[in-house]
């Protein structure tokens, strides 16, 4: 697990979100180049007014959000290949990454929360 890591951020209008990519691909003295990609493709998500980004030191800290369950089991299917494969893995990976690739979103949880709070008011009317 220690393969996939967590990122969370908060945008200004739309709250606290996070997103599940691969870890390890870059140094950890560069993790900040491993933010910089992310931040890149936090616009296709609804993020146009970042306030904060950081990476997890666990999953868990990202646990708690709405489609977290649904998006690590992207990555829980992919085979992390090792041995002498592994430097060509971490390559085509990176390389993904720098293109926008292999990084999903686990949603806004105000909005998340909103959705369910109207479902249980529909449910209960």
């Amino acid at each position: 697990m220690d393969d996939i890591v967590g990122i969370k951020f908060i945008d200004k209008k739309m709250g606290e979100g996070a997103v599940i990519t691969w870890g390890r691909l870059f140094d950890s003295v560069d993790a900040d180049e491993l933010l910089d990609v992310v931040k890149k493709k936090l616009p296709n998500f609804g993020v146009h007014n970042l306030d904060s980004i950081e990476l997890c030191y666990s999953l868990m800290e990202i646990s708690d959000q709405p489609y977290f369950h649904e998006q690590l089991k992207y990555f829980i299917k992919r085979p992390i290949f090792f041995d002498n494969k592994y430097e060509k893995w971490v390559r085509k990976k990176r390389e993904a990454l720098k293109q926008g690739k292999e990084i999903l979103f686990t949603g806004f949880k105000n909005e998340y929360m909103q959705q369910i709070e109207r479902n249980n008011n529909e449910i209960l009317s």
